[in-house]
């Protein structure tokens, strides 16, 4: 998570927002002033980059 959010704050606040918080998209854009559709994008792109982080920290 710090390399993510080293690489953009917000997607990491996003993220951590949705997936820990339990705050609805809508709900995360009215607490950043930002659009549902922002945060969507957001949250996808932390999402895939968690993940890349995963899958090769998993490689031997």
């Amino acid at each position: 998570m710090q390399e993510l959010a080293a690489h953009n704050e917000r997607k990491a606040e996003v993220f951590v927002l949705s997936a820990v918080a339990g705050m609805t998209f809508e709900q995360i854009a009215n607490a950043l002033s930002v659009s549902v559709r922002t945060v969507q994008r957001d949250y996808e792109f932390a999402h895939a980059f968690l993940v890349s982080r995963d899958v090769r920290g998993a490689e031997p």
